[in-house]
């Protein structure tokens, strides 16, 4: 019985049910089972756009449709056909990342040409093609429901917890990325418009009751756990160390403090909690701690290492000198 050669690559499509038709979003080259291993990621529960758009035609009950728009045993032709049909659609219309054009089978693609194509998608055309997509998303009620349920599923699974826990400790270990991490903040707070809405939304969360029972119970379990503690302290220690660091924010509790509405507000605030029931107990904190001999020697200790700090020792007699000077001054405009 003679055997059948099958092409080896083809040309395809992933289309999804818009007001009864179908809506191509995503074209790709292939051989063998790709054209299924798209939702065969969107049911592992990937989080990309394609495999999103996958999930949520399932959840309104519909199905993804699969076109075969060319079979060749010719790769170059499958790619070039490929790139053909991408710009025939229009990108914008899409969710492909690029022009197409980049697959080969079995190929491991070089540091070079991963880099291409780091640069191509840092493109400012292609990074808004890609915000104008997230934000109309975002604007839909119901979008942003269907995802936040379908993070805090993928979320409760302990497999998914642990992937996301041990990748961000990767990467918090490298200080590179921390570093780009932190230059990016940095550069995005220094947008006023960012600033106020990020200052809306915490004022608005802390005004729930619930929301901050619940913010504070978090905090408690985490206070309670020794390690975690312990983890906290080293992490302020070493950024207090950076005197860079501590320039920025005495630069920036001087400009806060020079505000009267923030000076007024802090006053009130401190005010406000220390009442007599919350001085009694960090009274009656501070005594327990310094009852023993052995506690008084573990405090004295601590400070004597905190003040081998020439930094520290050259803050705290500039803060001295500035504090006696302005007392002279007040005496000596009280005596004229």
């Amino acid at each position: 019985m003679p055997t059948v050669s099958l092409p080896r690559f083809y040309v395809y499509a992933l289309a999804r049910p818009i007001k009864n038709d179908w809506r191509i979003f995503y074209i790709g080259k292939g051989s063998k089972r790709r054209v299924f291993r798209h939702e065969d990621d969107a049911r592992k529960g990937c989080q990309c756009y394609k495999c999103r758009i996958i999930r949520k035609v399932w959840s309104d009950g519909g199905e993804i449709q699969r076109y075969i728009l060319l079979t060749t045993d010719d790769e170059q032709e499958a790619l070039a056909y490929e790139i053909e049909m991408i710009a025939l659609h229009g990108r914008e219309n899409l969710c492909n990342f690029t022009d197409g054009g980049e697959g080969a089978s079995g190929y491991q693609q070089s540091e070079e040409t991963r880099a291409k194509q780091s640069e191509r998608r840092a493109r400012p055309e292609v990074k808004a093609h890609y915000r104008q997509m997230m934000l109309r998303r975002y604007e839909d009620p119901d979008e942003r429901a269907k995802q936040s349920a379908r993070a805090k599923e993928a979320l409760s699974a302990p497999d998914v917890r642990r992937r996301r826990i041990e990748a961000s400790k990767a990467n918090n270990a490298d200080p590179i990325v921390r570093s780009q991490r932190s230059e990016r903040q940095r550069a995005r707070m220094e947008n006023p418009a960012l600033r106020d809405r990020i200052r809306s939304f915490m004022k608005e969360r802390m005004s729930n009751p619930t929301e901050r029972s619940a913010l504070s119970e978090r905090m408690r379990q985490r206070y309670e756990d020794p390690e975690e503690r312990a983890k906290t302290a080293e992490h302020a220690r070493a950024t207090w160390q950076d005197p860079d660091y501590r320039a920025r924010q005495n630069e920036l509790r001087k400009a806060q403090w020079q505000d009267p509405d923030i000076r007024a507000k802090r006053i009130a605030g401190l005010k406000a909690v220390q009442t007599p029931e919350l001085r009694a107990v960090i009274s009656a904190k501070a005594k327990a701690a310094r009852s023993t001999p052995e506690a008084r020697a573990e405090t004295s200790a601590r400070i004597k290492e905190m003040w081998k700090d020439p930094v520290r020792m050259a803050a705290a007699n500039a803060k001295r000198k500035a504090t006696a000077a302005r007392k002279r001054a007040a005496r000596e405009l009280g005596e004229e």
